[in-house]
């Protein structure tokens, strides 16, 4: 028996068929790589360690704040204009440095675009998208300097593959340090830098990155290196990585959509026209049936894959909620947490710059430090002593407390 389908029906699922077969070999060409409403935000854990030209030795870790972010500021065609910042903060809010740079992308690849943003730059924002371990060009905002990244091993960041990939180059920081002593008229500071990526490989959306660099001095004559300025480390804070991870999982739920569900859906949307296109000599009473069954089959799996997908968006968006609720409450414990140790600065300069200090002097200061700072309950006040001002100290504090005041040893 010949088949005979109706013209319409041939054209119509014909179409379908080559929707799905483009949608499923051509998704990653026809969506953006970065959309209109691109940005980018993830909080820095920085470490300083300024090296002490008297003494010869570093001072100690110092440890600040930093947000590292990504925003589409403007639109040329496919290309858009992202500004990233890095601002560095003390824990307490206060600004220590600050730096803006504007690249021009791609929307489709990612690629930096010659001829847009403050400089040609080539490379990618990130990384390419199916990423296969292969090298490529990263510009990092602090040292605005091409570093390619070579692929080192594989790892899982809360379950979620990631390429880790590292560059150990060297750049120039003087023009951005000018303000320091003696640069850049006498001396100028290099940089050796190793700087650490995890990036997804489908999207090559950046989980987070890690940077360990020492800054030396140099003489700007002879470009011989002096001595170092500051050894220094940067690290993403956990609340900032889990936020990346559900932000690549959405992304990556979206992509299997756009490359499984869809092609599927014409697919079974081409089939069911062909059936009400078909007609033959007999008379059949399959043919209804088998038309409302594949209707229904199509209609509950849609349903159950998109309930899925939003049960799954939703628990990624409630996790990112909820980091942000953490990452707020931290903020403000750390905030807190910098202003009272700002009450201790505060008596150390006074001790600093009185030499000596009365009793009295000192209740006077821990009173108005007691009024204005909530978390501090208690400061008192237990001086050194000489053994030779033991009997002097002991007659005064007596005077003060009116009655008999003396230094014990407890066993």
């Amino acid at each position: 028996m010949k088949l005979k389908f109706s013209f319409w029906s041939v054209i119509a699922s014909s179409l379908l068929l080559t929707g799905m077969i483009v949608m499923w070999a051509c998704s990653d060409i026809f969506f953006k790589t970065i959309p209109n409403n691109f940005t980018y935000s993830a909080n820095i854990i920085s470490y300083d360690n300024f090296y002490n030209e008297e003494k010869h030795e570093f001072s100690g870790q110092i440890l600040s704040a930093t947000n590292f972010s990504y925003e589409v500021v403007n639109k040329n065609s496919d290309v858009f204009i992202i500004r990233n910042r890095f601002d560095v903060r003390k824990p307490s809010g206060k600004p220590i440095f600050s730096v803006e740079r504007l690249y021009g992308i791609d929307s489709y690849t990612g690629r930096h675009i010659p001829g847009f943003g403050d400089k040609d730059r080539n490379g990618y924002l990130f990384a390419p998208k199916k990423l296969d371990k292969q090298d490529f060009i990263y510009w990092h905002i602090n040292y605005d300097t091409p570093a390619t990244m070579h692929f080192l091993n594989e790892e899982k960041i809360e379950e979620l593959k990631v390429y880790k990939y590292q560059c150990k180059y060297q750049a120039d920081q003087t023009a951005n340090l000018d303000y320091l002593q003696k640069v850049p008229e006498e001396r100028g500071i290099g940089l050796d830098i190793v700087l650490t990526l995890w990036l997804e490989p489908i999207t090559g959306r950046l989980i987070k990155y890690e940077d360990n660099t020492i800054a030396w001095y140099y003489d700007i004559l002879t470009k011989k290196r002096l001595f170092p300025w500051n050894k220094f480390k940067n690290e993403y804070d956990p609340v900032s990585i889990s936020n990346q991870v559900n932000i690549t999982n959405i992304e990556l739920e979206q992509r299997q959509w756009r490359k499984y569900a869809i092609p599927a859906l014409l697919f079974f949307l081409s089939l069911i026209i062909l059936i009400l296109g078909y007609h033959s000599g007999k008379q059949t009473g399959l043919l209804p049936y088998i038309t409302v069954s594949l209707i229904c089959i199509l209609g509950v799996s849609s349903s159950i894959l998109f309930s899925k997908f939003l049960e799954k968006s939703e628990k990624l968006k409630q996790e990112m909620l909820f980091s942000d609720d953490c990452e707020a409450f931290r903020s403000s414990l750390r905030k807190e947490i910098d202003d009272n140790i700002g009450v201790l600065h505060g008596l150390k300069a006074a001790f600093i710059i009185e030499h000596k200090f009365s009793r009295q002097q000192f209740k006077k200061i821990a009173h108005y430090y007691l009024e204005h700072t909530d978390g501090v309950m208690v400061l008192d006040w237990i001086p050194g002593i000489y053994h030779k001002n033991r009997a002097e100290f002991e007659n005064n504090l007596t005077k003060e407390l009116f009655h008999k005041a003396e230094i014990i040893e407890i066993f």
